[in-house]
């Protein structure tokens, strides 16, 4: 069968597909001898079986009648599990009129990667005042749920910098911005991973972009927006000599527990109300970072 997009709908099986030849008699059925591959269920006729439904119903598999061609007689269809992109594979024997079976067959149904965002396209750039720029645009969308930025020095460890909300289904074009305000001196990487409804993760090409940053005093904040543990990351500055504040929208400096481990700053925030609050790490004595923190 050529490829299938997996749309989360169930895909007919043809007929001709299921094939087997008997030279002593006529094939008169085909047995489904155990439940697909990477299926949630498996349709025959008009029922619908899961796969504990199938193996409740069909101990020894599932028999069907068939032509003498052993094309069967009774509509199969198969619905993939959400994600699914390699293949679908549903094993069967034939039987002939004898009762003899044959050498295990089957039938393979393979899917087509169909992107939450297609056509997406992805720069990053050198800003003002030490910070890096990154853009995307996609072209088309089907159930986009997030866009999350994501940063790496050596091109293998990445972090998530923040969770960017998608158009959802668009059939035009959308653009998409952020700013990375502490690249690290030399060559920082990107990419861009696009999330799903259904929880499938796909990601773009990674961009690398070279910072002629002193590399000393640089800030990264992740995730953002933020359920619980905010990390702040601090190249080159020691975490510990780092005075860490979370204010609210008043500028009152909120209770929080933080630790230090390393060169990172963790903040508790799973106490706090949802809202917009502010981050400030004083460093180096005089040199102040700020941001803007979206608690959920």
């Amino acid at each position: 069968m050529p490829a299938q997009p997996n749309n989360g709908y169930t895909i007919p099986i043809p007929a001709a597909q299921f094939t087997g030849s008997d030279a002593d008699g006529s094939i008169q059925s085909i047995r489904i001898t155990t439940f697909p591959t990477n299926a949630v269920s498996i349709t025959i006729g008009n029922v619908v079986y899961t796969q504990a439904e199938f193996n409740a119903a069909f101990p020894l598999g599932a028999t069907i009648p068939t032509n003498a061609s052993g094309n069967p007689l009774q509509s199969i269809g198969v619905k993939p599990a959400p994600g699914v992109m390699s293949s679908i594979v549903i094993p069967y024997i034939t039987i002939d009129n004898t009762g003899l079976e044959s050498s295990p067959a089957s039938v393979t149904v393979p899917f087509s990667t169909i992107l939450a965002a297609t056509g997406l396209s992805f720069t990053v750039t050198n800003g003002r005042a030490c910070t890096q720029i990154l853009n995307w645009q996609t072209l088309t969308e089907l159930n986009t749920r997030s866009f999350v930025p994501m940063y790496s020095t050596n091109g293998t460890t990445w972090l998530a910098l923040a969770t960017i909300r998608a158009a959802g289904t668009s059939s035009f074009a959308n653009a998409y911005s952020f700013l990375n305000s502490a690249p690290a001196k030399g060559s920082n990487y990107y990419r861009i991973e696009v999330v799903d409804k259904d929880g499938t993760r796909t990601y773009s090409n990674t961009v690398q972009v070279t910072s002629n940053c002193n590399g000393k005093g640089l800030i990264t904040v992740y995730p953002n927006p933020v359920k619980d543990i905010l990390h702040v990351l601090a190249s080159g500055v020691n975490a510990n000599k780092a005075l860490t504040r979370l204010t609210d929208a008043t500028g009152r400096i909120m209770a929080t527990t933080v630790t230090v481990a390393g060169n990172t700053v963790n903040v508790n925030t799973a106490g706090l109300p949802a809202g917009v609050y502010t981050l400030q790490v004083q460093y180096d004595s005089l040199r102040v970072y700020s941001q803007k923190i979206i608690k959920l």
